[in-house]
């Protein structure tokens, strides 16, 4: 996986914040690949992908403005990303909202939406392993964390779970 320049992306956003559209060009031409590649593997559909990565910048372009520290930009991104991929997996599951969703994690019946609360590394390591049953292993690999952090994510994000249901 490339390691994206933080500095040039940073300069990019600023550019961007204040109107330059071949800034934001260059930011969606520098991140898209990556983007895609998660969205790629939580829907695991080539066109729904390519429709939600339209979504995430789409939505992305007019909301930059209220990014406050652009150095940020590819976290801000990823968290965009993320809640378009699930957005779009109940989508096609019917009307049903968010919140009247409902998952078993760990013997805690929770909604989608308090998990979608969570910090955003718990929040994807709780709905990948409780609502979609992926391996730890598998995680690992989609998120390229290290088998330790999503076991401390998964950890975290139940306790934190659990707080907000005494």
């Amino acid at each position: 996986m490339e390691i994206l320049d933080q500095a040039y992306l940073t300069d990019l956003c600023i550019r961007a914040k204040q109107g330059n559209s071949n800034a934001f060009a260059e930011l969606y031409a520098a991140t898209c690949r990556r983007q895609y590649d998660y969205i790629f593997r939580t829907l695991r559909d080539r066109e729904e992908a390519l429709a939600v990565l339209r979504e995430v910048y789409t939505a992305v372009l007019p909301a930059l403005p209220s990014l406050q520290n652009p150095s940020l930009f590819t976290i801000w991104l990823s968290r965009f990303s993320f809640r378009l991929c699930y957005e779009a997996r109940y989508r096609d599951a019917g009307d049903r909202h968010l919140e009247e969703e409902s998952m078993q994690l760990q013997g805690m019946q929770v909604t989608l939406d308090e998990v979608l609360r969570l910090p955003l590394a718990e929040a994807q390591v709780c709905l990948m392993h409780g609502y979609q049953g992926l391996p730890l292993a598998d995680i690992c690999e989609i998120l390229n964390m290290s088998r330790r952090l999503v076991r401390y994510s998964l950890r975290a994000g139940c306790r934190h779970l659990r707080k907000r249901l005494a």
